[in-house]
């Protein structure tokens, strides 16, 4: 069973890019960039917030809220 007081981060290195609530990139690098990807398939509106809540602060609990 997972801590819901863990706390989650996206790395630093990381830039989370918003295309829309549901469509998220994160980039890195600038000479030879990572981008990925991310896309909510349900359409919740969901994903951006929880990504932008990983910053190390928020725990699992005020992410899933």
């Amino acid at each position: 069973m997972t801590d819901l007081s863990t706390r989650y981060r996206v790395p630093p290195s990381f830039s989370i890019v918003a295309h829309s609530p549901d469509v998220v990139e994160l980039r890195r690098g600038a000479w030879n960039p990572v981008s990925i990807t991310l896309t909510d398939r349900t359409g919740s509106g969901k994903l951006f917030r929880a990504l932008d809540l990983m910053d190390g602060r928020a725990t699992l609990q005020e992410v899933a809220d």
